[in-house]
């Protein structure tokens, strides 16, 4: 695994390597978003790689090691993607029938076993997540959360969903101004008559709330366990991502737009005054 690895450390700068003991196969070309500078690129023969090796000696699963290494095509950016994907190649035996079975009205009928799904694993090694790289007019408090929800979410979904629910938190109190409410329904609540906030993502903000007080607070029955699964927190990082976008990136937008419109007004005021 080790010389998987440092195999691909060495596209960031150089040309493909040829002639290597690894089976190296160039994907086929495919639109591409850096997740450091979300930069897009069209990824081709020459830009990146993909290193497939068999893993022996493990069982007898017939397990494929893929290993993607993609480098940012962004001159301003060049940083190095990794990711890591397992896959078990092992070939599925025929259904096997099992001995007869008694039913209850008296029948004999032939049961087959059931072959379990073969699991595939798959990690972002570089960057450590799909989390994308905001600005740093975004406040920071929003920023870690929003990193440390993507972090966890294969490992603790829960919690990650919890850290989504705290992005909201905080986007409601800082970018709304929302202040002094007893809780985050409360919060919510609140924005119903402000113009810029729709009735669809008022449902969409109670949606996460309610999705991320499962890991927040525990239910009063002890024993009932609701999980949440990780494309399921993934589902309320993105949209965290989208609200992100939405307001803070949306408005510095803005704003800087606004800013050039008026130097180019002032500029154009300033030559007819001149003359």
């Amino acid at each position: 695994m080790p010389k998987l690895i440092s195999h691909a450390l060495l596209y960031r700068n150089q040309k493909p390597l040829i002639g290597t003991s690894h089976t190296m196969n160039p994907i086929y070309r495919t639109r591409w978003q850096c997740l450091y500078c979300s930069s897009f690129a069209t990824i081709g023969e020459n830009d990146h790689f993909r290193i497939k090796e068999k893993i022996s000696n493990y069982s007898d699963a017939d397990l494929i090691c893929i290993l993607t290494a993609i480098p940012c095509l962004n001159p301003e950016c060049r940083k190095l993607s990794l990711h890591l994907k397992i896959e078990d190649k092992t070939p599925i035996p025929a259904r096997s029938p099992l001995s007869p079975m008694s039913r209850s009205n008296g029948s004999n009928e032939q049961t087959f076993e059931i072959e379990q799904p073969k699991m595939n694993y798959s990690w972002q090694l570089l960057p450590l997540s799909k989390a994308k790289i905001f600005p740093s007019y975004i406040p920071l408090t929003i920023r870690q959360d929003y990193e440390e929800a993507y972090h966890i979410k294969d490992l603790s979904p829960k919690a990650s969903a919890t850290l989504a629910r705290r992005c909201l938190q905080t986007i409601i109190r800082d970018f709304w101004s929302i202040q002094n409410k007893r809780s985050l329904n409360d919060e919510i609540d609140s924005l119903i008559s402000h113009p810029t906030v729709n009735a669809d993502l008022i449902t969409a903000f109670h949606d996460l709330r309610n999705i991320g007080n499962i890991g927040a607070h525990m239910e009063k029955n002890v024993d009932l366990i609701i999980d949440v699964e990780p494309e399921e927190a993934e589902v309320l990082i993105k949209f965290v991502e989208s609200l992100i976008d939405l307001t803070y990136v949306e408005r510095h937008h803005r704003e800087q737009l606004l800013k050039k419109m008026h130097m180019i007004s002032t500029d154009k005021k300033e030559k007819k005054e001149s003359h």
